[in-house]
Order: structure tokens, then sequence, then C-alpha cells
């Protein structure tokens, strides 16, 4: 007689479980299906699997673009993962950047329940969560796996994290091999910050209304730009500390991490008469607690909250403020007017379609009318009409130009010391062709916050349109280091990679080009110019990849590289140093210069929280 399955024994035992995906997979598949499935079977039949076996280890079964693996001990399952890493990455070596095929890979020591040839339990979800965490190229394990491999230095701690579907924490340890380890100039500061150094961690709501969450981010937000006026100060940047939202961070892991002493974390509940606010200062060397302090305001003190915040700071290191007390507009008289410009920022962040940020426009206008004298209001209104010409460019350029202008004209007065207003009358002279008055504008903005990260990188650009591309170089990759996760880093390293070009240094240029491809390989820019310096190398076979790929994104758009510019001295570099080669490369080009006003620059920004 046949045995019910509901009666048969359930089978558990102990294993090492990897869970291994391919990073990026979709996108790969979307720019050329055959060729990828092609190349990452021959891969998981010639490497995964053939690793796994000679580990000890039995594939459980494949996905569409991973595996599922099992081993007898945690420490084969490294072994494995390690060389799988280092033997995939030596054969991708001869693809083109951003069409390798890279794996994460995520090992757990846990229970699992077997089910005929395959298994099941929480040790291989948790495994397949570790993966998600895992860098690129890269392994994550659990911490049972490191207690076992404790001798391998090459693991970093990565604290407690909160796994979706797992009830506890996980505390977890990542692998980034050298060969594939970031440049330093993407992931740590130029230079060991004399005294200060600190990021803010998003403050976490606990409000227990996710509404509300663009509140606490907003704290998050002016806190960050507050404490950046410390003189002496060294703050990462806002879209950095925004990928910890949420997780449980090891504070000394993440001092190494980011290269940072100290680290700033706390909590906003609104409730309906008025905020509470923690805030915990922590010494990132020692993990130790500096300073705490809990703040109680009314609602109609609500901006009084990141003032208190950056002032007790202040007190507690012992720095003095570059201005005696945080700057805030003193022209908002509803703290309603000031919610709706927190929403408008948050969602200004998010926006990546032109009807997303016409949307955040509407946002500033309710906010105007309710207090048509709010800065910053009147800034952000402006800076989605900039933000339009450079992503959007349309036949209504030079009415957003005009009527940008003239929210700015209204703006500045209001708080000349506005650093971030300072920035976006900087990007509206460039827009207007007023490459000084940019200069000027950004320099200002510069001096008020020396680290506005968005005014770094916007002084890299405009040296480049000055025809100064040596000087350049610093800003860009200072802006890259402060913010090495920062949603614009792809244009920031573009711009290096134009700079390098215009410079007449076409190798250091392709390095750049091809990251910027890397992050967004979806814009004409980086692939044409990436093109552009593969010609002036001698390296034909890439410039027609180049030239290949940039076709597959142009839709008959009229470019200009003069749009950067009309100042003779990058014109004549521009006209040396590139345009030879754009034109043998049969690139578009305009009958006149004055057609710049007409570019696309499709997909500008792909994402607002990469």
């Amino acid at each position: 007689m046949t045995q019910n399955c509901q009666n048969s024994p359930t089978v558990r035992r102990l294993a090492a479980i990897m869970f291994a995906d391919v990073a990026g997979f979709s996108r790969l598949m979307e720019r050329n299906e055959s060729l990828t499935f092609s190349r990452l079977r021959r891969l998981r039949e010639e490497v995964n699997f053939v690793k796994v076996e000679e580990y000890g280890g039995r594939v459980i079964r494949a996905t569409g673009d991973g595996f599922l693996a099992e081993f007898g001990s945690a420490i084969a399952a490294v072994q494995c993962g390690l060389d799988i890493q280092r033997t995939v990455m030596e054969l991708e070596q001869g693809q083109a950047t951003s069409d390798r095929i890279r794996f994460r890979i995520g090992i757990n020591v846990g229970d699992i329940i077997v089910d005929g040839d395959d298994i099941a339990g929480d040790g291989v979800n948790i495994a397949a969560r570790l993966e998600a965490l895992a860098p690129i190229d890269g392994i994550c394990v659990s911490a049972m796996v490191r207690e076992q491999i404790r001798d391998d230095p090459g693991f970093t701690d990565m604290g407690e994290q909160k796994l979706k579907n797992i009830a506890r924490p996980i505390r977890t340890w990542a692998w980034r091999p050298d060969a594939a380890a970031p440049s330093p100039a993407l992931n740590m500061p130029l230079a060991k910050p004399a005294r200060l150094s600190i990021v803010v961690l998003p403050f976490t709501n606990v409000s227990g209304d996710p509404a509300q969450e663009y509140f606490s981010d907003g704290i998050t937000d002016e806190v960050t730009a507050q404490l950046s006026k410390i003189k002496g100060s060294y703050v990462i940047g806002r879209d950095t500390a925004i990928r910890y939202k949420g997780k449980e961070v090891d504070i000394r892991a993440l001092g190494v991490e980011l290269g940072v002493r100290y680290v700033l974390r706390g909590s906003v509940e609104r409730f309906d008469q008025g905020i509470d606010t923690t805030a915990q200062l922590w010494d990132a060397l020692s993990g130790t607690v500096l300073w705490a302090d809990t703040m109680e305001v009314d609602k109609a003190a609500v901006r009084n909250i990141r003032r208190e915040v950056v002032n007790r700071l202040a007190i507690a290191l012992n720095l003095q403020l570059i201005e005696a007390e945080a700057r805030h507009s003193e022209n908002s008289e509803s703290p309603d007017a000031t919610d709706l410009v927190m929403q408008a920022r948050a969602a200004y962040y998010r926006a990546n379609t032109l009807e997303a940020l016409q949307h955040v426009r509407t946002m500033f206008d309710k906010a105007l009318s309710i207090n048509a004298n709010e800065q910053a209001a009147l800034v952000g209104r402006a800076v989605t009409m900039v933000e339009q010409v450079f992503g959007w460019p349309s036949d209504a350029n030079a009415q957003l130009i005009d009527e940008a202008d003239r929210l700015m004209a209204k703006a500045m007065p209001l708080d000349r010391h506005n650093a971030y207003a300072r920035f976006v009358m900087s990007r509206l002279r460039q827009m207007q062709c007023r490459i000084e008055a940019a200069l000027a504008e950004n320099q200002i903005a510069l001096e008020l916050d020396p680290n506005l990260v968005e005014a770094i990188a916007w002084n890299g650009h405009l040296q480049f349109a000055s025809g100064r591309p040596e000087l350049g170089i610093e800003p860009l990759q200072r802006a890259l280091a402060q913010s090495p996760k920062d949603r614009m880093r792809w244009v920031w390293c573009l711009m290096l990679g134009l700079n390098y070009s215009l410079m007449g240094q076409y190798h250091d240029a392709i390095l750049w080009l091809e990251r910027s491809i890397a992050i967004n390989p979806r814009h004409w820019a980086n692939l044409a110019f990436a093109a552009v310096a593969y010609v002036n190398v001698g390296d034909h076979a890439n410039a027609k990849r180049a030239r290949a790929q940039f076709d597959d994104v142009y839709r008959g758009e009229v470019i200009e590289p003069r749009f950067y510019s009309q100042t003779p001295a990058y014109l004549e570099l521009l006209e040396a140093r590139v345009m030879p080669a754009w034109r043998e490369m049969g690139l578009p080009e305009p009958d006149s210069p004055t057609s710049h006003r007409r570019l696309t620059m499709k997909q500008a920004a792909p994402t607002r929280s990469a």
C-alpha cells in the first residue's frame, strides 16, 4: 500500500547553503537576450557547477540566472564561492565592463528540510537574502559561517541586518575581491578629515504612520545640511547615508566603511501637539555613545528642531559653527508650508520622469500659495525648471529659464547665505551661457557650505565648460569620495571623462566613461564620448562597440557637444581634441551651434534613490 505523503517523517539536517545570482541580469537580457543566455549557460555548466562538485557540494536547482547549492561544511562553501568569483571575473575580463556577467553569492549555515532532491527552510531563505546583500563580484555570509572561517581576514563586518521575512536580525559579513574592489575615488575620502568626519543616518519615523516618512527624511536632510556648516567638518552625502535606512548597522564597521569618526542617528515621533526628537552621537572608533539628547517642541516651533540638534552637536564636539546657529528661512509663518516643502523635496529625490518632476513643481506651488515668500519653495520650483531644460528640453526652454530667473530673483534677497540657493543660481546662469557668473555663484555656495556635494561636483562641470578641464578633476573626484553612492555619480563619472578628453588624456577618459556607462548604460553622452575616446587611442573595436550601444539608445535627437558651453577656450579644446574623432565616428552634428538648446538628454536621471 502506498504511504500517504502527509505521514512521512520530516527529514532535517544542518548544512551550508550557497545561493548565487547574476547582478543586473534583466538589463543584460534586455540588451542581448540570446548572447547573454548562451554565455551564462556556459559559465554555469563549465565553472559554477564544476566548482561546486570539486568542493564536495551538490547543486540543488538552477534558476534563470542563478543556482542553489548545498555543502557539508561552511569552509568548503566559502572556498567554492571564492573560486567561482575569481574564475568568473578572470573569464569576463575580455568583455566590455557593462556587458560582463557578475555574480553575487550568499552563504549560510542553518537547518534545512529535505524534500526529495530539493531543500527548504529558514537556512535556505537566509542564504537567498544574504545574496541580495552581497557586493557585486563578492560574497555575503552569516555569522555562523564567519565563525568557521574566522582566520580569513578578507571579510568585513556589515553589522546586523533585518532580512525580508526573517523574524530575527542576522549578523552579516562581506568579502570584496581585490581585483574587483571599487576605485578609491569612488569609495574613500580623498584625504583623511582633520577633526570632524560624520555621517547622519536616516532618522527613524516612530510615529507608527508610514505617511510621516517624508518628515523624518526631511529632518535627516536638514541636519545633514546644517552639520556641513561646522568649520572643519567632512559630512557624508545624503544619498549615501539613505542607503542605510531601516537597517541595523554596526557603528564601528560603518565608520571603517565610510571613513568617518562620528555617526549621528536619531528618531522622530510626530503627534497632534508637537514633535519628539531623539539624537545620539556615536564614536565610530569605539562604538560608544558620546552624547544623547531628547527634544520636545510644539508644532509651532517645528523649525527649531534642526537648529537645536546642530547647536548641541557643535557643543558636544567643541567646534565652532561657521554661523552662530543653523540658518533657516524666517519667512514661513505656517508649519503647513514647511510640510509641503519637505514633501516636495522628498518627491524630488525620487523623480525620474518629466511627469514626476512636474508633480514636484505643483507641490512647491502649494507651499507658495500658503506663503509666497517661502525661499525653499521658490528655489525648489526654480530647480525643477532648470532640471527640465537639462533633462527634457523642448520649445518651452526659453520660457522655463525666464520663469526660473524670476523665481530666483525673488528668492535670493530672502536669504543670500543659503548655499543651496546659490548652487541653483549657478545652474541657472550656466543655462543662460553666463559661465563666469555661474562660477561666481557656485564659489559662494561652497564658501557657505564647503560640503554641499552637488556644488562640489558642479564646480568640476563649470571648469570643463570654461575650458579649464585640469581644474575640474579634483572637485569631481571629491564629490565621488564624499557621496560614493549618490544618484548622480554616473554624471560625475561622465564629467570626469569629458574633462580628461579635453586634456587629451584619453585612457583616463575611457576609465571614467566606462564607469559612467556601467551605472547608466542608456544615455547618449557617455556612449558617444566613449566612442570618441576609443578612436583617439586607436581602439577601433571598442569605438564601434560604444557607437553600436549609442545607436541603440539614440532616437533622432539633435546632439550638440557645444551644448556644455560657448566659451572660446572650451570650443578651441573641443574642436582640437574631440570633434575630429566625433566626425570620424559619424556621430550626429547639427549645422549650427545655436541648436544646442534642442538637445534631448534622454533618461538623464535614471533614479533619484540610487
